[in-house]
């Protein structure tokens, strides 16, 4: 993008969509607010003010019109690979924090995990989740992330409860 170009003007709609698509192609999953930095960087913006984040939901509500961009909360998918097929995980990213991580991507870290070990008590589950994403301790920013991934996983059917051990299913 051109630095110092006017991110709100009318003839930077097209620019910014396809560099909103380009990002999310490359880096989905991704959360709205690491879009929002990739964007201020690119567009030589410092700071994202109310009026910048308003700027690029309504350019990524044109995306997911077009069927290109699929919003599911906060997190951004490319429609080729969108929710219901994701079945990786980055691991440690030195930009994501836990609240950056979609329960998808939990849920298949902790399946991951699962996969190896069979069960484990679910805080061990979750520790060992964490830690395929760098993260080292269960926090109360963690636990709630994690907890989602663990529900999507056994919403799936790939694991069930036995008390507080987590068994796989295969």
């Amino acid at each position: 993008m051109k630095e110092g170009a006017d991110l709100f003007a009318t003839a930077s709609d097209a620019s910014l969509r396809e560099h909103l698509q380009s990002v999310i192609d490359q880096e989905a999953p991704l959360h709205e607010d690491l879009l929002a930095r990739r964007v201020l960087d690119a567009w030589g913006l410092t700071k994202l003010t109310p009026r910048v984040r308003k700027r690029l939901e309504e350019q990524l509500q044109a995306l997911a019109k077009r069927g290109t961009v699929t919003i599911q909360e906060e997190f951004l998918w490319s429609t080729s690979r969108g929710p219901a097929r994701y079945s990786g995980f980055r691991g440690a990213h030195p930009e994501r924090e836990a609240a950056h991580l979609p329960p998808e991507e939990v849920a298949n870290a902790a399946a991951a995990v699962l996969t190896q070990a069979l069960s484990l008590e679910r805080e061990d589950l979750l520790r060992e989740t964490a830690r395929c994403f760098g993260i080292q301790r269960l926090t109360r920013a963690v636990i709630p992330v994690l907890e989602a991934g663990l529900t999507l996983l056994l919403q799936r059917g790939h694991c069930q409860a036995e008390g507080e051990r987590m068994v796989w299913k295969q």
